[in-house]
């Protein structure tokens, strides 16, 4: 009797001992994101890893960071205990259903544009509802494109689809953060030069976060964590 009450003692003790430690780990994930968060040579970089690489080390908590499409990191952010975001816009629409630790970029400025062939205008972005436009699927710009409202929306994962569901004139408009132009001139990136800007729609500040099904003693954990590396002036935002 006596060593079955040492063995379910020893069996609790051991699940115990693997519960605490899943509480003291997190899973990072971001979508691939060049310069904030990407792989060069196997070696994850960018200015939000390194932001939330210096929150989990300050915090004490392990950490297992990962790259993968968007619509699954917001989803298994919302869905999953312990699963941080590290690129998450802060919007009215996502207020209310995450925990938001602290910003990694500030005022990113989400624009407009077009084919530079193209013969489609706007005044205003309340003209974008008269054209399809292209966005990322379950991103911040379909969001923003919902709430004008606007009903023909082509959704896709990642930029390089963006820029062909535009050159393939599937879309006359495509919104985005990462196309680099100034307003009315052609982008300077390699792979975006038959585009240009029409104009500027909104700004959005991304932030680490986690989804309401995290403990909360987990999130105030990183937050304390985030403002100590904030006040001493660790926190490098990126751009």
């Amino acid at each position: 009797m006596a060593d079955i009450i040492k063995f379910v003692l020893s069996t609790i003790l051991v699940i115990l001992f693997h519960s605490s430690l899943q509480a003291e780990s997190i899973t990072v994930a971001c979508t691939n994101w060049k310069p904030v968060f990407y792989v060069e040579n196997e070696i994850l970089k960018g200015s939000g890893y390194q932001i939330a690489k210096a929150v989990t080390e300050q915090a004490g908590i392990e950490a297992e960071f990962i790259i993968a499409p968007w619509k699954r990191v917001y989803l298994s952010g919302l869905n999953q205990p312990n699963y941080m975001i590290a690129c998450l816009a802060r919007t009215p629409r996502r207020e209310a259903l995450f925990y938001w630790i602290g910003p990694i970029i500030e005022n990113k400025i989400c624009s407009i544009f077009k084919l530079e062939k193209s013969a489609v205008s706007l005044k205003s972005i309340q003209d974008l509802q008269n054209y399809p436009v292209g966005v990322l699927r379950g991103g911040h710009q379909h969001d923003f494109l919902l709430d004008l409202p606007h009903k023909n929306i082509l959704t896709v994962t990642d930029n390089k689809q963006l820029l062909r569901v535009l050159e393939g004139g599937r879309v006359d408009f495509v919104l985005s953060t990462e196309f680099k132009t100034t307003v009315g001139g052609t982008a300077n990136d390699g792979d975006t030069k038959k585009i240009v800007k029409v104009m500027d729609a909104y700004s959005v500040t991304e932030y680490l976060a986690f989804g309401k099904i995290t403990e909360k003693e987990m999130v105030d954990r990183m937050t304390r964590a985030y403002r100590q590396l904030e006040s001493e002036g660790k926190i490098v935002l990126g751009e």
